[in-house]
C-alpha cells in the first residue's frame, strides 16, 4: 500500500535522510565483499601504485595505459596474464568500495579489452594448478607420520577431514569447526556443520556428510571418534576440534587453536616435503576429495553440491584433476556400459516358451 499523500506535492527527504541512505548504500555494497578479497584488493592497489610511483606518475585516476603498464611489467618479470587480469579486476573493486573512477572513459574500456585479447594469443595461458591430495598422495603422508605422536595424529586428523569433507585451504583451523559442530549418527556417519562458506556468508549453516570407511586409516569417523576421546574434547562442545595439545595427547586448559592457516601450510608444506608430495597445497585436499568422489563413480555436479560448489555455474570442474589412468577407467567404464545398454536394446525380443492358453 503506497504512503504518498493523495494530493498535494511528494514530499522531499530532508538531507540527513539522504545522506543516511547514501552511507547504508556504502555500507551494503562494503558488505559484498568477503574479508579476503578486501585483502586482496588491498594488496592488488598497492602493487599498482607502487608501479604508478616507479613510473612518475599519479595513481588516480586510473586510466587504460596505466593499468597496460603495469599488467604488462608484470608479464615481462614472467607473471602469468590471468595474474595481471586478476589484479585489475581487484583495482577497480577497490575504486568502487572507495568511490574512485576506474577507467571513466568508454574509450580505455575498449583498448583494454583489446589488450587482454592480444595478451592472451601472445602470451602462454596455461595455468600449472598443485597436485590433488588424492587417496594414493595420502598414503604416501601417512607413511612418514608416528601416528602414535599426538601431534602427528591430530594432524593426521585434520587432514583426513579436510579431504572428505573436502574443505578449503585451513578449512578446519583457528575456530572455524568447534566440537559441535562435529555429529556422529547412530547409522556410523559423521556430519559436518560448517556455518560459513565462501558462497554461503549470511545464509544458514550447512551440513556436509562423511561416510565410513573400510580402510581404518582413511576412516574420518572412527579417526575422529577416537581423537576427541583421547583428546578429551567429547565434552567441551566450544572447543576448537584441534587445540594444542599437551605432550600426554590431552588439551590444554586454554584450549587455543593450534593452527592459523599460515602455521598449518608451514606444517602442510613440510609434511609434503618430507613424504615426496611437491608442489602442493592445502587447498589441494579439497581437489583431491572431489576428484576421489568422482572417480569413485558419483556424478561431478552431486559431488560439487556436497562439495559446496553452487553447480552448473560453479568452478568445480577446475578441480577435478584426474590422472591419465584414471582418466581411461572412467572412459572404459562409461563407455562399456553404454555398449551393454545398446546391446539389451538392440536385442531382438525372445518368445517366451510358455504355450498359450487355448480359450
Amino acid at each position: 500500500m503506497s504512503t504518498l499523500p493523495r494530493r498535494g506535492k511528494v514530499p522531499r527527504f530532508s538531507q540527513s535522510q539522504r545522506l543516511a541512505i547514501r552511507q547504508h548504500t556504502v555500507t551494503l555494497m562494503a558488505s559484498h565483499f568477503a574479508d579476503g578479497f578486501k585483502v586482496n584488493m588491498v594488496g592488488s592497489t598497492r602493487r599498482y601504485r607502487e608501479f604508478c610511483l616507479q613510473m612518475g606518475e599519479p595513481a588516480f585516476p586510473v586510466t587504460f595505459d596505466k593499468v597496460a603498464g603495469f599488467i604488462t611489467e608484470k608479464i615481462m618479470r614472467g607473471n602469468k596474464l590471468t595474474s595481471g587480469v586478476t589484479d585489475s579486476r581487484n583495482i577497480k573493486s577497490w575504486c568502487i568500495h572507495h568511490g574512485v573512477d576506474y577507467m571513466p572513459d568508454a574509450e580505455d574500456r575498449r583498448q583494454f579489452k583489446t589488450f587482454v585479447s592480444g595478451a592472451s594469443a601472445a602470451t602462454d595461458m596455461s595455468v600449472k594448478r598443485p597436485p590433488p591430495m588424492t587417496y594414493r598422495r595420502l598414503r604416501r603422508i601417512f607413511g612418514v607420520l608416528d601416528v602414535t605422536d599426538p601431534d602427528d595424529h591430530q594432524f593426521w586428523c585434520c587432514l583426513v577431514l579436510s579431504h572428505s569433507a573436502m574443505l578449503r585451504g585451513g578449512g578446519a583451523c583457528g575456530r572455524k569447526i568447534l566440537v559441535k559442530h562435529l555429529k556422529f549418527t547412530r547409522d556410523g556417519w559423521l556430519t559436518v556443520t560448517l556455518v560459513k562458506r565462501k558462497h554461503n556468508r549470511h545464509g544458514p549453516p550447512e551440513t556436509v556428510p562423511v561416510p565410513p570407511q573400510s580402510e581404518p586409516m582413511f576412516n574420518t569417523v572412527g579417526l575422529l571418534k577416537d581423537y576427541l576421546r583421547r583428546s578429551g574434547l567429547r565434552d567441551q562442545p566450544w572447543a576448537p576440534v584441534f587445540p594444542q595439545l599437551r605432550p600426554s595427547g590431552r588439551a590444554r586448559r586454554a584450549l587455543r587453536p593450534r593452527w592459523s592457516y599460515d602455521s598449518w601450510l608451514t606444517a602442510y608444506k613440510r609434511m609434503s616435503d618430507k613424504a615426496g608430495v611437491k608442489f602442493s597445497t592445502p587447498q589441494g585436499t579439497r581437489a583431491g576429495g572431489f576428484t576421489d568422489l568422482v572417480e569413485g563413480g558419483m556424478p561431478e555436479l552431486i559431488a560439487a553440491r556436497v562439495g559446496g560448489w553452487a553447480p552448473p555455474g560453479g568452478n568445480h570442474p577446475r578441480y577435478l584433476r584426474q590422472t591419465r589412468r584414471g582418466k581411461g577407467a572412467m572412459l572404459h567404464k562409461a563407455r562399456s556400459r553404454q555398449i551393454a545398454r545398446s546391446r539389451g536394446r538392440e536385442a531382438p525380443a525372445v518368445p517366451s516358451r510358455r504355450k498359450r492358453q487355448r480359450p
